[in-house]
């Protein structure tokens, strides 16, 4: 028989080979590749990658991260009031920007139709922007105007609406050579805009009156400059942040600034 039971057992007869008994299989297969040993390369191999890869990623966010802290917090320190430097046409005052930015805050919310915005926040910039004009150098002219307009536009926000706007006002001034130049063609302005409303029940120190300072300081500054500029520039104090490009000196402009 090919086989027989003892104590209720199973047996097999295993085939010879010549009388010399087979081991047991050794992990080579028939062209004397040692598989084991191939799959054990191969998952180190992958280990080490995946491990190569993940130190990469880790020592990129870690720059990345040293980067932006950098570029945080390694800042030119505020120039303040030094005398020789606030008249010399060059130098951004950080101290008078904040000053000017605190006193902007300081009249509370300016929602659009308030009286905060629509008055308070009018003069106050009036006056500052006289004060810089009848300052400035003789190679400049500065003219300044306040835009009261009225209408209506549609706006594509969730399904659509009409806004419509009454006597919102818009504070502009412009800076451009006192002498006629042919550089200075009133086609080719530059228009930087910011704007003075915010939102119900906020101070808009950062949205926007901080840009308010900001274009104030930077008029203040060319203002002062010996030479007349190239170009006229245009500055856009907006009482209404939707109505940005409404004024009547946005056609001789092609370049534009949004702080």
């Amino acid at each position: 028989m090919a086989g027989g039971t003892r104590d209720g057992s199973l047996r097999f007869r295993q085939k010879s080979t010549n009388g010399v008994h087979n081991s047991a299989w050794n992990g080579v297969v028939e062209d004397g590749t040692p598989l084991q040993n191939d799959q054990r390369q191969n998952r180190m191999r992958a280990n080490r990658l995946g491990g190569a890869f993940y130190a990469c990623t880790l020592a990129l966010y870690l720059a990345a991260a040293i980067v932006v802290d950098r570029c945080e917090n390694s800042l030119p320190d505020v120039v303040g009031s030094v005398p020789g430097v606030l008249n010399d046409g060059r130098t951004f005052v950080g101290s008078r920007a904040r000053s000017r930015l605190a006193e902007l805050v300081s009249l509370g919310p300016r929602s659009v139709g308030s009286y905060e915005n629509e008055v308070a926040a009018v003069d106050y910039l009036l006056k500052q922007l006289e004060h810089i004009r009848d300052r400035a150098r003789p190679a400049h002219r500065i003219e300044l105007a306040v835009q009261r307009p009225n209408g209506s536009f549609f706006l594509g926000f969730i399904d659509g609406f009409t806004s419509t706007y009454r006597n919102i006002q818009n504070v502009v001034a412009r800076i451009a050579p006192r002498e006629s130049q042919p550089a200075a063609d009133k086609r080719h302005s530059l228009l930087v805009n910011c704007h003075f409303d915010t939102a119900p029940g906020s101070p808009g120190a950062s949205d926007d009156a901080i840009n308010c300072a900001i274009m104030l300081e930077i008029l203040q500054v060319l203002s002062q400059r010996p030479d007349a500029l190239r170009h006229p520039v245009i500055f856009l104090f907006n009482g209404a942040e939707e109505n940005i490009l409404q004024h009547c000196m946005w056609t001789e402009t092609e370049a534009f600034g949004d702080t």
